[in-house]
């Protein structure tokens, strides 16, 4: 299974969640919810992060995090690796607990800081869990909503309240009523805006997390790098590199053909769209497993030669702009 691109830079804010191996729980009594923040504390402490919300599943959880100092991966880490450890001596277990890594939305803080506060809240109550968020112990939704906080110096609830109000007693209860109504079905989930899998925001927002990916090519993290980006169809490619060459698209795509340009194609064409080889292979006449080996040698020929990597970031660059 791929593993999910991680960007990482100062003052980025996440939608964590992290999942049970086998979708089995991961909290079976209080005591490991009461755990679970204790680590969280000593993460905030060790790293410097600030959390926005939290609710504790019984097979998963959720954090919303923002890093001052760009480390969420260490955040996660220490997380995870210590609840892991606590949980298998606890129940004389081996192995892993959670299902893989941790998944990480990158937020665009100032359109979905609300937003993602408020689903966060509300997922003991979709869950069946209880009927009104408030009454669910183990989420930060009591800490908004309450004068006393349940653990001092957890939540960094400032920048949300601050969007109701500078009267805490009225950000409070304006903060209650905004998450109360999203208990109505006209309330649109936030994920419906979700680029890749991976990025919650805006088209500017999106432009700046895709410069910050530019150079990130590993074979791993390809998939999410061309979701996330614009996606473009093998016809266009095919389109587009004939016009640079200045050719015909026949004199591509047609099997006789050996040459330079029709490798070219080949090899944008599984670089820039989400088609699989098989795919790709209709348009040229191969099969699934020729393209594989035409993409390998020329992403080999691409990394020796210059005119080559010059020839990509012209033909991305000018008709993709990806």
């Amino acid at each position: 299974m791929a593993r999910q691109l991680r960007v990482q830079f100062p003052g980025a804010l996440y939608h964590i969640t992290s999942r049970g191996n086998e979708k089995k729980d991961i909290f079976k009594h209080d005591g490991d919810r009461e755990k679970f923040i204790a680590y969280l504390k000593e993460a905030k402490e060790r790293y410097e992060f600030l959390l926005y919300a939290y609710a504790l599943m019984n097979n998963h959880y959720h954090l919303l995090v923002e890093t001052p100092l760009a480390n969420i991966t260490q955040i996660m880490h220490y997380i995870n690796s210590s609840y892991t450890i606590y949980f298998n001596r606890k129940n004389n277990r081996y192995g892993h607990l959670f299902q893989g890594r941790y998944k990480a939305i990158l937020v665009d803080k100032d359109n979905y800081l609300l937003e993602l506060s408020r689903y966060i809240h509300l997922n003991p109550v979709r869950a069946n869990l209880v009927v009104r968020p408030e009454e669910y112990r183990w989420s930060s939704y009591r800490d908004y909503v309450r004068l006393a906080p349940r653990e001092s110096g957890l939540i960094d609830m400032e920048s949300i309240l601050d969007h109701f109000s500078s009267d805490i007693r009225v950000a409070k209860h304006e903060y209650k009523k905004f998450v109360e109504e999203g208990l109505k079905k006209n309330i649109q989930l936030p994920f419906d805006h979700l680029s890749g899998g991976i990025v919650l925001g805006g088209h500017h927002f999106l432009d700046k997390i895709k410069a910050m990916t530019e150079d990130r090519e590993a074979g791993e993290e390809l998939l999410q790098l061309r979701k996330m980006r614009k996606s473009v169809t093998v016809a266009e490619v095919i389109e587009k590199t004939s016009i640079f060459y200045g050719r015909r698209p026949s004199d591509i795509t047609e099997r006789s053909r050996n040459n330079d340009e029709r490798r070219m194609a080949i090899y944008l064409s599984k670089k820039l769209t989400l088609a699989t080889n098989a795919d790709i292979g209709t348009h040229f006449g191969i099969k699934g497993s020729g393209v594989s080996q035409q993409v390998r040698r020329m992403a080999h020929r691409i990394s020796q030669s210059r005119r080559l990597q010059r020839v990509v970031e012209t033909i991305v660059k000018c008709y993709f702009k990806v």
